[in-house]
């Protein structure tokens, strides 16, 4: 475990042999991790970040998906034709539902349901979570590999990457409504709910090309063509973007999501591998995984800010917004993480974790990563350390008591010369905090000592 308020190791969780998924078990304050060596998955309290509990399911577990509705997680066991499903408080009692045709992944859709993709079968599996049973399997299309979930239209998309389709199914009736041909090798796609629109990124076609999908018409709205062998992609909603990475032409091409049109694209460094949006600053992170550095990119102007060095072979990257704005890089080749200020954009701490991490998770105010070869789960607390009291204006501050948390960041936040600060940018020293209430404006005084 590492302390983020004070940038050290504090706790490292042993789990299953080669553990390269995550999952959050929300509301139950649990964070689930799958072997993919032991076929183990291990249960751990994030209270006292020790485990609580283990379950053996199928051969080489590949995706896990946590169903809040009934209280189970599911993983998809490609090896051995199953989907595992294991109840939170009782993993010893987990039943095994025999899908066949290699389940890859897993996604919850309406009435208690998942969907999963058989990959050798080219026909989604519906698992009916109520009694965990396999409901009926229909056709897709030739290697289904990808998922994803258009709410606004409550329709699923499959891309289908040995006959170059996306499959469009009505969740309701468990049923392809439409195929449409979109490029070579379709993966991964995102939705775009605002929009109505499915982004898909076709790796195989050269130069690189994305799909765009109309939720209403069920048809191919634009083909974007983008950079040399396109990797991955994110969405800016609040500016009207999608980012894609390409990993042979070393750039990021930005896309309108209102023309569906390119309006820039923006150098990076050497084989970009990984991305991430920091939605409440405005930028957008890229892991350039042969140059050891994180560019980042301005959503508003789609410029070039900075590249900021970490350590070697960064490979995955998470933004989180609570309790303060951190990216998270994982740097596979020296077994650390950086923490990046997400409003500096400076590396704040480097962390030492486990050989060859993987995956990170969060869980409120803590975040997970896998370490694959040492078998292990880093455990890191990003709150910072103060103490508080809550007094009236009129009254002097007195009785500080020790907080885990800086109260209400969202607040207007003050020094001790009375001088205004950004909530994300204060350090060690004396802050007053005034809570914006309708009632009454009480102020919260903030010592924070490290």
């Amino acid at each position: 475990m590492i302390d983020c308020r004070t940038h050290q190791v504090t706790a490292t969780v042993p789990v299953g042999i080669n553990p390269l998924a995550l999952t959050l078990i929300a509301g139950h304050n649990q964070v689930a991790s799958l072997g993919e060596v032991d076929n183990r998955l291990v249960l751990i309290d994030c209270g006292t970040n020790e485990v609580v509990g283990e379950a053996y399911v199928g051969l080489a577990p590949f995706h896990l998906r946590w169903l809040e509705a009934v209280s189970r997680l599911y993983c998809a066991c490609p090896q051995s034709d199953v989907i595992a499903a294991v109840p939170d408080w009782e993993p010893d009692q987990t039943r095994l539902i025999r899908v066949g045709g290699s389940p890859g992944r897993l996604l919850p859709v309406t009435g208690h349901r998942l969907y999963t993709n058989l990959r050798t079968a080219g026909r989604i599996g519906v698992i009916d979570a109520l009694g965990d049973s396999l409901l009926k399997t229909f056709a897709v299309g030739a290697d289904p590999v990808f998922l994803c979930w258009l709410r606004s239209r409550n329709k699923v998309y499959c891309a289908n990457a040995g006959e170059h389709s996306v499959a469009i199914i009505d969740p309701e009736c468990d049923s392809v409504i439409k195929t449409v041909r979109v490029g070579h090798n379709p993966e991964p796609m995102v939705a775009l709910d605002q929009s109505d629109k499915v982004y898909v990124v076709n790796r195989g076609d050269a130069p690189g090309t994305v799909s765009v999908l109309d939720g209403n018409g069920d048809s191919v709205r634009a083909q974007v063509t983008v950079g040399l062998r396109p990797r991955d992609i994110v969405a800016a909603p609040g500016y009207d973007k999608v980012y894609v990475v390409n990993d042979l032409s070393n750039d990021v091409t930005v896309i309108d999501t209102r023309a569906d049109s390119v309006i820039a694209t923006v150098p990076v460094g050497m084989f970009p591998w990984a991305i991430c949006c920091n939605e409440k600053e405005g930028k957008v992170y890229v892991a350039n995984l042969m140059q050891a550095t994180v560019t980042v990119i301005d959503c508003e102007t789609n410029q070039r800010l900075r590249d900021i060095t970490v350590g070697g072979g960064p490979q995955v990257l998470m933004w989180t917004e609570y309790p303060s704005s951190l990216v998270f890089c994982v740097n596979g080749s020296v077994q650390t993480i950086s923490v990046i200020d997400g409003v500096t954009d400076s590396v704040i701490a480097t962390l030492p974790v486990g050989e060859y991490p993987c995956a990170l998770e969060q869980a409120g105010h803590e975040v997970f990563v896998a370490n694959r070869n040492s078998s292990s789960i880093t455990v890191l607390d990003n709150l910072p350390v103060g103490a508080e009291e809550s007094v009236r204006p009129s009254r002097a501050c007195l009785n500080p008591r020790v907080c885990r948390r800086m109260p209400d960041l969202t607040a207007t936040v003050f020094d001790a010369q009375g001088r205004k600060v950004h909530p994300q940018r204060v350090g060690p020293g004396v802050f007053f905090v005034i809570k914006n209430a309708k009632e009454s404006r009480p102020v919260i005084k903030i010592v924070i000592v490290h």
